[in-house]
């Protein structure tokens, strides 16, 4: 967390930098990096555990005889890359690249070190269409819904390998705000969807 409290610090000294003497410019491309927290792709059911334990009745056992114990599910943050071109004073049109991965580890008891993995990652390319509410020079405001498909890997505490997917994968952007008068802006955002319940990240326009 406290890297993520400096890497938006450094974003504010950034943008507050790239202001001077931009005047009235005009910008039809924008280039962003974003970080974001809680895919929807995190809250799916987990049927992989049941499912084995039907199968060949080893994994529940295992478990509540105490042979291991889960440690906590692990969420990083989810990264992503943007393009978006304004094709109006109010209307912009891109496409968005993102990486998502969680995971969750079963320890043996005895020894400690890990006996099972259950793990998914997500890559996902959307496309998106943005309505700008708002475009005054420092402070711009949108909403935005994009859908694609995703390709996701997944594998269960008891499996060898990978199962590999494509998925429709959907992100809407709520109320998004842009900070910023250069080529340099702060993004932050809130949504539903691949991209995170909130996003936050810096952008190049020019």
């Amino acid at each position: 967390m406290r890297r993520h409290c400096i890497f938006l610090s450094l974003i504010c000294v950034v943008i507050a930098l790239s202001a001077e003497a931009q005047g009235k410019a005009s910008y039809r491309h924008l280039l962003s990096i974003d970080i974001g927290y809680w895919s929807l792709n995190d809250f799916k059911p987990n049927t992989y555990h049941s499912d084995y334990d039907l199968k060949w009745g080893y994994g529940s056992h295992a478990y509540h005889n105490a042979q291991y114990y889960k440690e906590a599910t692990y969420h990083p943050p989810l990264f992503d890359v943007n393009y978006r071109y304004l094709h109006s004073k109010h209307w912009a049109f891109g496409v968005t690249a993102g990486f998502h991965t969680y995971y969750q580890k079963g320890k043996d008891i005895a020894s400690g070190s890990t006996v099972h993995e259950e793990r998914e990652t997500n890559l996902s390319l959307v496309g998106s269409a943005r309505y700008y509410w708002r475009t005054k020079n420092w402070v711009r405001t949108y909403s935005e819904v994009g859908i694609g498909p995703s390709l996701r890997w997944e594998k269960s505490f008891y499996d060898k390998s990978y199962e590999k997917k494509f998925l429709p994968t959907v992100h809407l952007a709520i109320l998004g705000i842009e900070v910023g008068n250069g080529h340099v802006i702060g993004i932050g955002e809130f949504g539903l969807g691949a991209f995170g319940v909130f996003r936050g990240g810096i952008g190049y326009r020019f």
